[in-house]
């Protein structure tokens, strides 16, 4: 199962209620997953902002037809072993990928449950008066006339 902090979805499930464009990228636990994820597949912080880059030399080329099959890194929540399936580029930007067992997503999803306190979206609508729909030349709230 993929994990994209974005997903209103995943965002339902680990929270329980479903707010309208709620995120879970505003909390530090999907981090904390990923981090862990990066640390087994051996990346380091300064090896992921590298990768994140992806400055290819000019000068190398593609082989056709090598392809790295993806891996499977265990991490450890709370005691429970979780399989996450690393792609074979760009693993420090990839979403994380959960098998869908149970009681792995129990473990995920109870370690991402402290990050439901910053689900809200961050900015919401202010009426401010300041742009009106009115049908003739009457002023709007801040005085002027539309038209």
């Amino acid at each position: 199962m993929k994990l994209a902090a974005t997903n209103y979805t995943i965002c339902k499930l680990v929270c329980g209620e479903g707010q309208k464009n709620s995120s879970l990228a505003g909390g530090g636990k999907l981090q904390e997953l990923k981090d862990l994820r990066n640390q087994k597949v051996g990346l380091t912080p300064e090896a992921a902002d590298e990768e994140q880059g992806g400055d290819e030399s000019a000068g190398s080329k593609r082989k056709a037809g090598v392809h790295k099959p993806p891996t499977v890194v265990e991490i450890e929540l709370d005691g429970t072993k979780v399989k996450v399936l690393c792609p074979p580029k760009r693993i420090a930007q990839s979403d994380l990928m959960v098998q869908l067992d149970p009681v792995q997503l129990d473990a995920v999803f109870t370690f991402l449950g402290p990050d439901c306190q910053s689900l809200a979206s961050t900015r919401s609508y202010q009426k401010s008066g300041k742009f009106c729909k009115t049908g003739g030349k009457e002023p709007c709230a801040d005085g002027q006339v539309e038209g």
